[in-house]
């Protein structure tokens, strides 16, 4: 707390490795842009949970590619999900495949609905089956249908999830916290249809 973003650019990126989760997370976030590849390197990969959607805010698209897999795999939901989309683009696949079902699901809807087959790719489909319902219903509601078919994406549904890959019929278990965030016709999936006022005890079907 203190540093400022020309104090940042100035410190001696092999003293960051003591940084903790705690230090960065009382950084200011105005002065986290000044953070370099060097820094980045030197974190302890676990420290990158310190950082908040605010310092998520605040850093520049450029520098998103420069944090290092192992670290990015550790950033918070609510720090994924204020990601923009010029941020976004940025990102390596080997920074998406670091992620877990922790903080996959914390996309907004807005980048969730430019995801391409690239994207996919980069997730493992056994974390993303224990995506928390209601980040899985998020994903499946926002994919662009022009770009998944429901069979390509059978292997990433949950267990307690029926997926039929040929009708597009998708079932949620009784009970199950949904997301309907951003839901209209030309979001959904072809064949996948949406209550207008869905009853949460008997899922999507």
């Amino acid at each position: 707390d203190g540093f400022t973003q020309e104090h940042l650019e100035n410190f001696d990126p092999m003293a960051v490795g003591g940084f903790t989760e705690d230090h960065l997370h009382n950084l200011d976030p105005d002065a986290v842009d000044g953070f370099t590849e060097e820094h980045f390197a030197n974190f302890d990969p676990m420290a990158f949970a310190g950082f908040t959607d605010e310092h998520i805010d605040n850093f520049d698209p450029s520098v998103i590619d420069d944090i290092p897999p192992e670290g990015f795999g550790n950033l918070g939901h609510d720090a994924i999900e204020s990601f923009t989309p010029e941020q976004f683009m940025e990102l390596s696949p080997e920074q998406l495949a670091a992620m877990d079902s922790d903080n996959m699901g914390g996309f907004s809807p807005e980048i969730i609905q430019n995801m391409g087959d690239e994207i996919l790719d980069s997730f493992d489909p056994e974390l993303f089956r224990e995506l928390p319902d209601e980040d899985f219903s998020k994903m499946m509601t926002n994919f662009d249908p022009n770009e998944f078919s429901p069979e390509e994406l059978v292997d990433f549904v949950p267990d307690d999830w029926e997926l039929d890959p040929d009708t597009g019929e998708l079932v949620a278990p009784p009970g199950a916290l949904l997301s309907f965030q951003d839901a209209d016709d030309s979001a959904l999936l072809d064949g996948v249809d949406l209550p207008d006022l869905p009853d949460l005890n008997t899922g999507l079907a």
